[in-house]
């Protein structure tokens, strides 16, 4: 649904190793580009020169071999196009799982930085690779 959005300029991601520019999507299927593939630039002379365009095909992934670290890119050219589409992305989130939450202010990190010295009053915080506190 993110994808369908027309702020939604696409989003960076893939399999491991491997990333790709999603640009749309067709059913379970995304439909992308690879950004490692050279392609010979348009010329402003020849700007319907075949060679340019798709030289495989459309390249598709399904939905379900992606690698969920996903870099969304949205463009909104007014703050009304951003109020909507945070009231868009909120709707969306209610119907499916949310890939993103929005907030209406940034986090307090004096209150994060308060709760840390409470947890580890000496100042050493303990190393646990699994514990992250933001």
């Amino acid at each position: 649904s993110l994808l369908q959005l027309e702020y939604c300029l696409g989003m960076i991601g893939g399999r491991p190793r491997k990333s790709y520019y999603f640009v749309g999507c067709q059913g379970e299927h995304l439909l992308y580009l690879d950004p490692h593939e050279v392609q010979p630039a348009l010329l402003r002379d020849r700007p319907h020169l075949p060679s340019c365009h798709f030289t495989r095909g459309v390249l598709t992934m399904r939905l379900a071999d992606i690698d969920p670290s996903l870099a969304l890119g949205f463009l909104c050219a007014s703050s009304a196009a951003f109020n909507d589409l945070c009231e868009r992305c909120a709707r969306i989130g209610v119907e499916a799982l949310p890939a993103f939450s929005i907030a209406d202010a940034p986090p307090d990190y004096k209150r994060v930085s308060d709760t840390a010295s409470e947890l580890w009053p000496d100042g050493e915080e303990e190393e646990d690779p699994d514990l992250v506190v933001v």
